[in-house]
């Protein structure tokens, strides 16, 4: 069956007439061009991507500058006095990075369509959909909650019999299932932003897109992580030489290049799944966010 014309506006799954009826559930994506994608649009808008992850690292980097730096002498005192300030900077860069997430998918989506992106207009779009993305990041901990709970059970029920073959073989599937729990939902705030859909209805969503493409998206979030992490080591090797400031600041800079780029990987990754399951072309769509 051949159809002449798509739609023009899908946004949400299942309607009538929207993309969703090209649907190849088994299609899988390429992690060579998956990777290449996630590359060239973060820096083809670099400074605007890579503002959205300084200013999300903004509230930890000044509580370090102001707190920890500020002080001479670390004793139980200051520490029980830093305890509720640190609480209140991490729920504040909680909602903040949240907010941009949602900016970031609105920014690599006006990327792929080759149109001009604006800082705070992207800011502005994740804000107005930041109740239901703290919904998400909720049922998201509540999922988590559940997994450690339900971990921690077995783990000691798999220790009390004391065999090594029997721990080393639950490791490995607790770590399995971490990892395909965590790949399932990622997904949630990209589509929450691009097909308006509630919290629920998100992850729902995320848990069927990545069907059939979990090893594919894992091994890109992995070179995504390792790179990360080998940025962070050689951040933490330089520092063990010095403690000045200003060389914290300088390495919190380059250590966010990387974790800019892990930002961006997610809702590339997003838009290649829809890409190839649903024919879903975003420079050939109507302007979801106009």
């Amino acid at each position: 069956m051949t159809l002449d014309k798509r739609p023009a506006h899908p946004t949400q799954p299942g309607s009538p007439g929207s993309s969703y009826d090209f649907s190849d559930p088994g299609a899988k994506i390429s992690v060579g061009e998956a990777i290449s994608s996630i590359f060239s649009t973060y820096f083809s808008r670099f400074w605007q991507l890579y503002g959205f992850a300084v200013l999300g690292s903004l509230p930890m980097l000044l509580f370090m500058i102001f707190g920890e730096f500020g002080i001479e002498n670390v004793d139980s005192v200051t520490v029980s006095r830093l305890a509720p300030m640190f609480v209140v900077i991490v729920i504040l860069s909680g909602l903040l990075n949240l907010c941009l997430q949602g900016a970031v998918a609105v920014c690599v989506y006006r990327v792929l369509r080759d149109e001009e992106s604006y800082f705070f207009e992207c800011i502005k779009t994740g804000l107005a959909r930041i109740v239901t993305l703290i919904l998400i990041s909720f049922l998201f901990l509540v999922i988590s909650m559940g997994f450690c709970v339900g971990a921690g059970f077995i783990t000691i029920t798999v220790i009390h019999t004391r065999v090594a073959w029997l721990m080393l073989i639950a490791a490995g599937l607790l770590i399995i299932v971490g990892i395909r729990l965590f790949l399932s939902i990622m997904f949630s705030i990209p589509v929450c932003m691009v097909e308006r859909l509630g919290a629920l209805e998100s992850i729902r969503r995320s848990v069927n897109l990545i069907k059939s493409n979990y090893f594919a998206c894992f091994v890109v979030i992995l070179v995504i992580a390792i790179l990360n992490i080998v940025v962070i080591l050689i951040s933490s090797v330089v520092s063990n030489f010095t403690d000045s400031i200003v060389f914290v600041i300088i390495s919190s800079l380059l250590v966010t290049i990387p974790s800019g780029l892990a930002t961006v990987a997610i809702p590339v990754l997003y838009y290649q799944l829809r890409a190839a399951k649903e024919n879903f072309l975003v420079e050939d769509e109507a302007d979801i966010f106009d």
